[in-house]
């Protein structure tokens, strides 16, 4: 379910909201995605929008492809705020897991082809958090925050 919280007087949202479950499906991820790109537009800057979209795409991407394993009898849920100032998301997947502690300061090589998630956190994100397990992952933008 997405919902506008209130509107300004020229109709557009103050504040876009998600809470979704997905399957485990790159597509399902997509749409999400540009669901998300659609309501930044008229909530924040470009720059903030790309960070917004680049964000939720990495977290989910990572949770159906890694934690779910593409399986279809998985899914990954999805919550998300976004406002004029700041987006808090959390993504939470039911696999296992992974050690968030060592891949933390995993710098990726140029031309591998995946483990950059961490790195695009913490260049786009104001705040991480994991659960203990790794199964959970809680981010928040604010925005005008430069990282990068």
């Amino acid at each position: 379910m997405t919902a506008c919280d209130s509107f300004r007087p020229a109709g557009r949202c103050k504040a876009f909201l998600i809470r979704r479950e997905i399957p485990a499906d790159l597509s399902a991820v997509e749409a999400v995605a540009l669901e998300v790109r659609e309501a930044s537009a008229s909530l924040c800057s470009p720059l903030d929008a790309f960070a917004v979209e680049l964000l939720v795409r990495e977290a989910l991407t990572n949770a159906v492809l890694h934690g779910c394993r593409l399986d279809p009898k998985k899914s990954a849920f999805v919550a998300l705020r976004l406002t004029a100032d700041r987006m808090v998301m959390v993504v939470r997947e039911a696999g296992p897991g992974f050690d968030w502690r060592r891949q933390i300061e995993h710098s990726a090589d140029d031309l591998d082809e995946c483990g950059r998630g961490m790195a695009i956190y913490k260049a786009l994100a104001s705040r991480i958090r994991f659960n203990a397990a790794g199964n959970s992952l809680a981010l928040t933008k604010l925005f005008n925050d430069i990282r990068f």
